[in-house]
């Protein structure tokens, strides 16, 4: 009993959660524009056939985006949060269909809690869809159409356009998420789950022929001239594209660094719940050690004010980071050891390449990628 009830109060809290954001966005639509970002997606948006995206195709996809809007900011911001939750909704779905089965948690909690989630993407104070919008989205499709193979013939596409809308997004992105996907199918051989070889062929080709009609719709001229600019860019600034390569293992160690001094802060607390754990594992649960961790962090972050969104969501965040990784690692880890029931020990991969997918998001390009990784990890 006060296990459903806990079930019941969760799931009315998701939901309440995710009415707040998106009404507050809705109505928020018509207000705010941070000048320098996004204004540049709006100018891209308008003509990416002369502003060449930074170097990246994103353009071409947020002008059909922009026209569906009424050609206006708002209705821009509209078609943003409509296709974000529709795509999270699927992958909800998509994850109800592989584990919803005899796991009441799952079946009722996948969709608030995922497409609470995906409105995260906007607390960097953008809401107008650009490149980070669109790896979200490409991932968030992919991943749908992945967990989707095998149960119905749809799956594959969905794999194929949503690497295709990463693509366009990011193509390093892109590459991080099929390396990964890739990697998965081959873990997963005798699991049954996954694409299998005639699924990614589907997926193969869908990819290529919705590339195609983007590459067609931007013509030639539009990706010579796309390409030329991301290559200047990174011969003038070191800030975009492969010629960063070198400079992200600085990056990577400063953003292992930035964990590393989260965990050195939260030891203390680390130390009490193993010991607490230790001396009564029964009344001590990994349940409600991670609970308290994920409260913990959560409070933290609307006490520093991430709830507001914008700027401030970006200052010192070591504890921060630290409570929420901690709670992470510990609740996927747990979930990896045995089912709901209690039984046998899983070796899907699949939760540990969830919880990695948002390193995606720092392919092809290093500005300040330590914090921005911090962030998107935790999200």
């Amino acid at each position: 009993m006060n296990r459903e009830f806990g079930i019941r109060v969760a799931k009315v809290t998701a939901w309440a959660a995710l009415a707040v954001a998106v009404a507050c966005h809705l109505w928020a639509a018509n207000r705010g524009l941070e000048m320098t970002d996004e204004a540049s997606y709006l100018l891209i948006a308008l003509d990416p056939w002369h502003t060449w995206g930074h170097g990246t195709f994103h353009g071409f996809l947020l002008r059909p985006l922009y026209l569906l809007g009424g050609s206006s900011v708002v209705g821009m911001r509209w078609i943003g949060y409509a296709v974000l939750l529709i795509t999270a909704w699927r992958l909800a779905s998509a994850i109800r269909l592989r584990l919803g089965a005899g796991n009441g948690v799952v079946s009722c909690l996948a969709a608030p809690v995922l497409l609470t989630a995906s409105m995260t993407v906007y607390c960097g104070g953008i809401r107008t869809p650009c490149y980070n919008w669109m790896i979200l989205v490409g991932a968030m499709f992919a991943w749908s159409g992945w967990l989707r193979c095998g149960n119905g013939r749809f799956g594959p596409i969905e794999l194929g356009l949503g690497l295709t809308v990463a693509v366009v997004g990011k193509w390093g992105a892109a590459l991080i998420l099929l390396l990964l996907f890739a990697a998965l199918s081959l873990l997963n051989r005798t699991d049954r789950l996954g694409p299998t070889p005639r699924d990614w062929t589907i997926a193969i080709l869908t990819f290529a022929g919705a590339t195609l009609c983007f590459a067609i719709y931007a013509g030639w001229a539009g990706i010579v001239d796309t390409l030329q600019a991301g290559v200047l860019i990174a011969q003038t600034t070191g800030s975009h594209g492969w010629f960063i390569l070198p400079k992200y293992g600085g990056e990577i160690l400063y953003y292992f660094y930035r964990v590393a001094r989260a965990y050195f802060w939260l030891l203390p607390a680390i130390l009490v719940f193993w010991w607490l754990a230790k001396r009564n594992p029964h009344k001590w649960t990994t349940g409600k050690i991670a609970t308290i961790l994920f409260t913990a962090g959560l409070s933290l972050a609307a006490a520093r004010g991430w709830w507001r969104g914008g700027i401030e969501q970006f200052g010192k965040e070591s504890v921060l980071a630290g409570c929420w990784l901690l709670g992470v690692a510990w609740t996927v880890w747990a979930v990896g050891q045995k089912t709901e029931g209690g039984g046998r020990k899983t070796e899907d991969g699949g939760q540990w390449s969830v919880v990695g997918s948002p390193w995606s998001e720092g392919g092809g390009r290093s500005t300040e990628d330590g914090r921005r990784w911090s962030v998107v990890s935790g999200r």
